[in-house]
């Protein structure tokens, strides 16, 4: 399988204090995927953005995210997986 390419947005703020974090895809197909793979792994996944190319990661296994390393994380274990 292709590999996904992909960006990752940095802590975009809705509100003072209110960090949320992200995740931008090129394709609604590769968001799709991305989301496929978050049922699987009980990523917890907010609001769809930027024409359905980017969504918000809210949890992963039960934890809020919390920083864009723990994003990365998750980023770099999807990836290696579509390899």
């Amino acid at each position: 399988m292709d590999t996904i390419s992909n960006t990752m947005d940095f802590n975009i703020n809705i509100d003072k204090g209110d960090s949320n974090y992200f995740i931008h895809f090129t394709t609604n197909n590769e968001l799709e995927e991305f989301i496929n793979y978050g049922n699987k792994f009980n990523i917890i996944i907010g609001h769809r953005c930027c024409h359905n190319k980017g969504c918000m990661v809210k949890e992963f296994n039960g934890e809020k995210i919390n920083n864009y390393n723990e994003l990365y994380a998750i980023h770099k274990t999807f990836q290696l997986i579509l390899k």
